[in-house]
Parts: C-alpha cells; structure tokens; sequence
C-alpha cells in the first residue's frame, strides 16, 4: 500500500504487540486492487473473499516491514474484519475467512489462532469491499535488566564457574577484568528463525555444553557475562535467501543492546576481553569492527572470536604473539584431509598451541590439556596438535575417545574448537590480562 500522504502509520510496535492499522485490498506493486464495490451487488462474495486475501497479504507485509520477519509473530491475537455490503448481505463471516483462512495457513494453528470479528459496513474508503485490521504479539524481545536473560554472571552460581576435575580454577571474585562471552548456535530447530528465549532446549545445551566447556576457560581471568539473545537457529547458515541473513543480522541486535546494557551497567570502566563461538565468533567479529577505533580500545584487553572465517578488515589487529593485547585470535580445527566448501585462504588462523599465525607447526607436546566435560571434566595434556594451513587449524590426530562427534562431517572437529586447547587458552587468557594490567 502507498501510504506517504496518509497521517497516521500502518503500524505501531508497543513493547510486544503489534498493532495493523485498516489495510485494503493492493496488488503486488502496492496500487489499489481493481475489483471495487459493494458485496452482494458489484463485488461476488468469492471476489470478496479473494479481496480478504489480498488485504491479509498487506498486513503480512506490514509485519515483515515492523519486525523483519514473519516468523517473529508469536501468536495472532485479534483480527477485526469489515465489508462493504449491499443492503441484505448477511453472509459477513465467509468473506474474512479469506483472511484468517491465509493466516492459518501460513502460521499454523499454534501461532495463528485468533479471535475475530466481523462486520458489515454501509460504506468503505474509496469504495473497496474490505478492510481488515489485527493485532499480533511478537517473540519478547530480552530484558538485560533482568538475570533470567543472562547465561552467566559473576555474582551468582552457574555452569560458567566450573573448573576440571582436580583443579579449582575460578577467580571471578577476584577477577579485574571482564570477559562478555557470545554463544554459539544452540537453537537446532526449523520452527523459528530466531529462537525464542523461553525454549528450554536451547538454553539447557548453552548452559550444560557450552558455559562449561567454552566460557569456563576465561574464569580464571575474568568475570563472565554472557547474555541470552534471540539467535538465528541453525538453518539459517544453510539458508540461500534472504531469510537466514536477515535471522542473523536479527540476532545481532541482542548482542549489541546486551553489550550496551553491559557497558552501562557491570563494567564501571574495567578492562574486558570479548569472546565468542561459531555464530557467537561471528556476532564478536561484528562487534570488534564497531570498536575499533573507538575509546573502548584503551579497555580491551584481547579478543576470542573463535570458530568462524573472517579475514581481519575493517577490523583489530590479529595477535602474533602470546601476550600481545588489543588484538584478535581465531581458529577452525579441521583433520588435514577434511572436506572443505569455500576457499578459506584468507581466513584468520592463530594456532592455540604456540599463538603464532605464521603456520608454524606446534607438536602434541604442547597441548597443555584438552578439557571435555561432556565426558568426565579431567585435563588430558597432549591430545592434539595444531598447524595453520590455508585459513585452517589442522589437527593430524586426536588421541583421546572423549572426542568423538563429527557432527558437521567427518574430519571437522568445530565443536571442539575450545575443549581440545581448554588449558592453553586458560592460560593464554590469564598472560594477556597481566600483560593489560602491568604497568
């Protein structure tokens, strides 16, 4: 619908809900519909009900322009109906079931039920047979003032304080310096392309696998605060519309307001490494380009975008040694013969091993302990090696059977990308935060 002469909005978000103002009937190219008139006299209840439709397409369209996407409307909540009827048409109802017919199929049962009313009207704007307008929720948005919205915070217990067995490694209370951790993907399921915050699954696996097994690595350095945000599920990485990117960049803009409401409320001006994993690498990487350069600079220490391929532009400078600070590291660990989709040369590769990204090769000896709590959460020194080859981190052999899943193919070690270098990135963390901190 052409609406740049009209003196109100065709929606309006407050808070949750979304409110449609009346849409009528347009075609593709947002012109009026052609089919005018009352029903039951010029306009059939078929074309009526075909105009129902139509105007169901204008408030699909509204909602993609308001939240991005529809698969961000949490439920339909109210449809309000009106046709334009020739004196003795009765018949209302059918006609806006063209509307909430489309929205049935389109959402399902679960997310499209709604109520409903419908009306007939004596006389509509510009002569349409129809006008419909709705209300809808979207998915809640994250409250950062709130804890439940957080996967770890220093002040309280959860899975971001464990250590390895043997070992009682967390410093949080004493810590100086903050990490703010990005997860990974965790949301495995095609309902949605961002998660809902309130799917149990998704937060039992960042909590149970991903706070123990990544972000632990950073408590002996730092207090870990890291958020829960609407990330886009998995799929969206295999997505070749539109539609994955936008759930991506969609989920961007969690972190970003998690990050902001970190700034302005827990970091009261204290150094800070940012680190994350896989689509939690990616959302880093983002947020480094929009630092650098600026005051936050002076209070970064390092930064851990792990398990994702950047190429450094526009970006902070890579590490090149182990106690280099206001600069980057990342890898991919692969086995040398693992297939590979896109050309990765380019690719950032710091091996965890030696912190070098001059490829030189670091032997199993110095694999200070590969750590997995999804097993038995015991130190394993020397389980792995590391050579940055072409953007990659190849791994020749894993000596341990606690790390046996492939799920994203054979040879392709992603999950693992923290837990086979758990020690020498404690470590790594820990020399860099001294290196900060001394004078």
């Amino acid at each position: 619908m052409q609406t740049a002469s009209l003196p109100f909005d065709l929606y309006r978000l407050d808070g949750q809900i979304l409110y449609l103002s009346g849409h009528v009937p347009t075609e593709a190219d947002g012109s009026m519909a052609k089919v005018l008139g009352k029903v039951g006299a010029e306009v059939s209840p078929e074309q009526a009900y075909e105009a129902a439709r139509k105007v169901t397409l204008g408030l699909f369209a509204s909602i993609v322009a308001a939240v991005g996407s529809l698969d961000r409307v949490e439920a339909w909540l109210k449809v309000f109906g009106m046709v334009n009827v020739a004196p003795g048409f009765k018949t209302i109802p059918p006609v806006i079931n063209g509307c909430s017919d489309l929205i049935l199929e389109v959402f399902g049962p679960d997310v499209g039920a709604h109520t409903r009313s419908a009306v007939g009207m004596a006389e509509l704007p510009f002569g349409v047979p129809v006008e419909i307008e709705a209300q809808d929720t979207r998915h809640t948005a994250p409250d950062y003032t709130q804890g439940l919205h957080w996967a770890a915070l220093p002040e309280r217990s959860d899975d971001a304080d464990v250590s390895p067995v043997g070992f009682d490694l967390d410093n949080q209370g004493a810590a100086a310096v903050d990490v703010f951790f990005i997860h990974p993907t965790t949301y495995y399921k095609p309902d949605y392309w961002n998660q809902p915050l309130d799917d149990v699954d998704a937060n039992t696996f960042t909590d149970i696998q991903v706070l123990r097994n990544q972000a632990s690595v950073f408590n002996s350095c730092c207090r870990i605060y890291a958020p829960r945000y609407r990330q886009a599920t998995l799929y969206a990485f295999m997505d070749d519309g539109d539609d994955g990117d936008a759930a991506i960049d969609f989920a961007y803009t969690d972190v970003r307001n998690a990050f902001e409401y970190y700034l302005q409320n827990y970091n009261n001006g204290r150094p800070f490494i940012i680190a994350g994993h896989s689509q939690g690498g990616k959302h880093a990487d983002t947020l480094l380009k929009e630092i650098n350069g600026t005051p936050l600079m002076e209070q970064l220490v390092a930064a851990y975008p792990i398990g994702f391929f950047f190429d450094g532009k526009d970006s902070i400078p890579v590490c090149e040694y182990a106690t280099q600070t206001g600069c980057q590291v990342t890898w991919n660990s692969v086995a040398p013969d693992a297939p590979t989709f896109s050309d990765t040369s380019e690719s950032i590769c710091v091996n965890p091993l030696n912190w070098s990204a001059s490829g030189e090769y670091a032997d199993f000896s110095e694999n200070q302990g590969a750590v997995s709590f999804a097993a038995n959460g015991e130190v394993e020194p020397g389980i792995a090696d590391a050579q940055c080859v072409n953007g990659l981190l190849h791994v020749t052999d894993v000596k341990s059977e606690n790390y046996s899943s492939e799920m994203f193919g054979e040879g392709n070690y992603h999950v693992y990308d923290f837990s086979f270098f758990h020690m020498n990135i404690r470590n790594n963390a820990l020399a860099r935060v001294q290196a900060f901190t001394t004078p």
